[in-house]
Order: C-alpha cells, then sequence, then structure tokens
C-alpha cells in the first residue's frame, strides 16, 4: 500500500496550523515508475519517448473504507515505444514531469511489472490502495 508522502503530510499540516483549509486539486496526474517510491522521495519516472502521465480526477478515482483509499476507476497508459518494468504509480499536481508545480502527490507500489514494446499498461479498478495515515 501507498501512504502519503512528506510533501503532502507537510502541506496538510501547514494548513491546520495556520487555520486554512486544505484544497486538493480537482485533477491529478498519475505517472509511472521504474523505480521503487517511499515516503521520502519519487521513484523515477519512465524515460519511454511517448509516455505521458495521465489525468484522473481523485474524487472519482478512490473509494474509501476506514484508513483505506482503494482505486475504483481502471488506470490506462498508451502504448509502449520500449520495453520498461514498473515499480509504482505515483500521483503529481502537474501533467509536466518538471517544474514547480510537479510535487508528488500519494502513490501505489505495486509488485514489479514488465510492460512489453506496444503494450499498454492498466492499473485495474480494486488493484491500488493508499493508507491514510
Amino acid at each position: 500500500m501507498g501512504t502519503t508522502p512528506a510533501y503532502l503530510a507537510a502541506l496538510v499540516a501547514a494548513a491546520m496550523m495556520h487555520g486554512t483549509a486544505y484544497q486538493a486539486p480537482a485533477t491529478v496526474y498519475a505517472a509511472l515508475m521504474t523505480t521503487d517510491s517511499s515516503d521520502a522521495t519519487p521513484g523515477t519516472e519512465c524515460g519511454d519517448a511517448t509516455y505521458a502521465r495521465v489525468s484522473v480526477a481523485p474524487a472519482s478515482l478512490f473509494s474509501r473504507s476506514g484508513a483505506v483509499d482503494t482505486t475504483i476507476l481502471d488506470i490506462l497508459w498508451p502504448g509502449a515505444t520500449a520495453s520498461y518494468t514498473v515499480h509504482a504509480v505515483e500521483f503529481f499536481d502537474s501533467a509536466l514531469s518538471s517544474g514547480s508545480n510537479n510535487r508528488v502527490l500519494p502513490y501505489i507500489p505495486i509488485s514489479s511489472v514488465v510492460v512489453p514494446i506496444n503494450e499498454q499498461f492498466k492499473l485495474p479498478a480494486g488493484s491500488g490502495s493508499i493508507t491514510v495515515s
């Protein structure tokens, strides 16, 4: 299960301590990681030439049970033009892979999956979960 990275936890804590409400982005962008992710640092994003982050609406992506959010929609990436191995799906607040609005939000670690050339990677509904702690 993924968790809330340090950046997001600090953002929520700062909003709480200063009496302001945290406003989550209406759209987040799912990225495929080719190395393991952790709460402290993001993994290495897929370097496939045609790869792009996939936009999702977080309000309709997860269902909650206690402290666990589980995906309720499939997330599908375009066909790969190079073979790569996926270790995690990370969510960002930007479609761009660099810049000041490129902050990592929650992530979902997965068992390593090799994506062959011309194949699409799909994170099926119900297969990804995040522990809110």
